[in-house]
């Protein structure tokens, strides 16, 4: 599956010292996922079921994607992440 123009939570920039901004969703740009998913039910005995799942995904960000939010805050480094929140082949968050 690929995605365009996907979406993220990022803080609304300004915000005094000590107050927590409103969240505002941003446009990340393109990214990509992949993956499989399996699941089995197994009746052991009537009144005794047996479930199993299993899932494995490969999710990441396209070439060329910036997050604003690291760009804006500047909270990279260079060595860690890109000072320009470049996140090009970066996995994508956890999201629930």
């Amino acid at each position: 599956m690929n995605w365009a123009n996907r979406h993220v939570t990022c803080s609304a920039d300004g915000a005094a010292a000590g107050i927590t901004p409103p969240g505002v969703i941003c446009n990340i740009g393109k990214s990509s996922v992949r993956g499989v998913e399996l699941s089995a039910v197994w009746i052991a005995a009537p009144g005794l079921n047996l479930n199993a799942g299993f899932s494995l995904n490969d999710a990441h960000y396209a070439n060329g994607v910036q997050d604003q939010r690291l760009r804006d805050f500047k909270v990279c480094d260079g060595v860690v992440c890109a000072i320009n929140g470049d996140v090009s082949g970066n996995q994508l968050e956890r999201q629930s």
